[in-house]
């Protein structure tokens, strides 16, 4: 994660977050069960992935000295 001046262009704090054990070892045995997985599997890792991110961001801003109301936008992608 990074956090930007946008005026300037100039990473102000930059942060990695692994995922915690739990959340990778779902979304390993998701990718590699040689079958899609199902609506129930789904929606169980959509909840994962959004509690881990949410408190990702948290400790990010916490950790770069920022509050949520002094970001504009975040964008989150996966590795491909």
């Amino acid at each position: 994660m990074n956090l930007i001046d946008e005026d300037r262009a100039e990473v102000l704090y930059s942060q990695c977050q692994p995922y915690p054990q739990g959340v990778s070892d779902f979304l390993d045995e998701m990718v590699t069960g040689g079958r899609r997985p199902d609506d129930a599997a789904l929606k169980q890792g959509d909840k994962y992935l959004s509690a881990f991110f949410s408190q990702a961001v948290l400790e990010f801003l916490d950790a770069a000295g920022a509050k949520p109301g002094d970001i504009k936008a975040i964008g989150s992608h996966g590795q491909t």
